[in-house]
């Protein structure tokens, strides 16, 4: 493969929108349904710093500047980041690329003299995946340190009158030593607040049981 180089963008820094089209519509709408895609307007003005959260984008480039993969964060604080979405285009899967562009996060979330807490969400191990076995996803994310915080969790509607998603679970990767379940709820209270759920009942399902568990979450092997 070409040399790659990886092309960040990144709220309250000037874009190139022709670039973040091409990776929507390349492929953000070939891999992900509405009901689980970020709507490209919410995305461009997180970048334009017109809305909540700040978002980071993370592109990955071949020599001829064709996008071949991508990672999506956001910041929720200065305790938490959230990758929203990683995805490879389907000729160049199975290359590294995706682990690639994770070390990467990773590596410069511990180089922070407060690193965040880095969630993501991923399919519960029965529930169909379009892009990439559920099992091989969480065993992917599992190699590179990641647990999950067994919370009976549920994310918030991206959309107006679009449901919560469910079939989900929360992953964790804690730079630190552990997860305070204190930080945890604070996370998914303000993630909650930047989307458009009209109920938080499931919000505060999980608040609850956060709540029970003490000062520190448990965390378990996703897989």
């Amino acid at each position: 493969m070409d040399q790659c180089t990886i092309k960040v963008l990144k709220t309250g820094t000037e874009y190139t929108p022709e670039l973040l089209q091409v990776f929507y519509n390349d492929l953000m709408m070939e891999n992900f349904s509405e009901e689980e895609r970020e709507p490209l307007h919410e995305w461009e003005g997180m970048l334009r710093g017109e809305k909540e959260p700040g978002l980071e984008l993370r592109l990955m480039l071949d020599s001829h500047g064709k996008v071949l993969a991508g990672a999506a964060i956001e910041s929720y604080g200065p305790k938490a980041v959230l990758l929203t979405y990683l995805v490879v285009s389907k000729e160049n899967r199975r290359k590294g690329l995706g682990t690639l562009l994770c070390q990467d996060l990773i590596k410069e979330t511990r180089a922070k003299p407060e690193p965040p807490t880095i969630y993501l969400e991923a399919h519960l191990p029965d529930v169909p995946d379009p892009v990439m076995p559920s099992k091989s996803r969480l065993l992917f994310y599992s190699s590179l340190g990641f647990k999950t915080l067994p919370v009976p969790y549920t994310a918030p509607a991206l959309e107006p009158d679009l449901p919560n998603i469910a079939g989900l679970q929360l992953l964790v990767y804690s730079p630190n030593e552990g997860l305070r379940t204190s930080d945890a709820a604070t996370f998914l209270k303000t993630y909650w607040d930047a989307c458009y759920s009209e109920s938080t009942e499931d919000l505060d399902t999980m608040v609850r049981w956060l709540e029970g568990k003490g000062e520190w979450a448990p965390l378990d092997s996703p897989c």
